[in-house]
């Protein structure tokens, strides 16, 4: 029984295969567009009526020898297939695949040389993925992630001498949180912070005022000082001022007498 089955899968494989391949070729077939500076080739299908168009997406469609696009809209038969451009000199400059219109996969493109300037990921028409662009000289200037077209995660910009590093979310940027400046503490305050001129002016006039009411109290203290000494006066001292002044007044007119 074993080997019957493995004689039978190979051959159906190979029947599926092939019918899965006779229908490609009955609903797409390949297109050729030449233009002064490049030539495409890619593959549309035959019937494009029953693939339901999407308003917000990009299609690509083939009419009268050309390729054309319109986002959320077509009007001829859809791309659907490998897809590639050559320059003029038949030089690959272009690859990637199209599923009913869209851009589905990886998608790349090379300059002339063979280096290759974008690399980049697309699911059902949006970036999805990878998005790495190049200078013709190979270094890198972008390297973005997207998820359902927008970009999400770190993006990197890149220049000859610097790289800027950005955040974002679903295509809305997250700007860096701005750190707030530290408290002095009250003990270093007076030490680290820079005193304003109001405050200066404000502690001058005290120290004034402060000087001014410590004379005033010392000349109080003094004017009491002699009150008190004043009263503190022997009361007989006054009575012999006058005697005193009684017997010079003798001694005075004696002499005038005798004169």
């Amino acid at each position: 029984m074993i080997k019957r089955l493995s004689a039978i899968l190979p051959l159906l494989f190979f029947i599926s295969a092939g019918a899965q391949n006779y229908e490609m070729e009955l609903d797409s077939r390949q297109v050729v567009v030449n233009y002064p500076d490049s030539t495409i080739k890619a593959e549309v299908l035959s019937d494009s009526e029953d693939i339901k168009i999407q308003d917000d997406v990009l299609y690509y469609w083939f009419s009268a020898g050309d390729i054309r696009k319109n986002v959320g809209g077509a009007s001829g038969d859809l791309l659907c297939g490998d897809y590639k451009v050559y320059d003029k000199n038949k030089n690959l400059i272009a690859q990637g695949y199209f599923k009913n219109g869209v851009k589905q996969g990886t998608w790349k493109r090379w300059n002339a040389r063979g280096g290759v300037l974008v690399y980049e990921q697309w699911k059902d028409g949006r970036r999805n993925g990878v998005y790495n662009t190049y200078s013709q000289d190979g270094r890198p200037v972008l390297a973005y992630t997207f998820k359902d077209g927008f970009i999400d995660g770190k993006a990197y910009c890149y220049s000859k001498d610097t790289m800027v590093v950005r955040k974002f979310d679903m295509g809305k940027e997250i700007l860096p949180k701005v750190k707030k400046p530290k408290k002095v503490k009250e003990k270093n305050k007076e030490k680290t912070v820079p005193e304003n001129t109001e405050k200066t002016e404000n502690q001058s006039e005290e120290k004034k005022l402060k000087k001014e009411k410590s004379v005033k109290e010392k000349d109080k203290s003094k004017k009491e000082k002699q009150e008190k000494k004043k009263q503190d006066v022997n009361p007989e001292e006054p009575i012999k001022n006058l005697e005193k002044e009684a017997k010079a007044r003798k001694k005075s007119e004696k002499k005038t007498g005798d004169a």
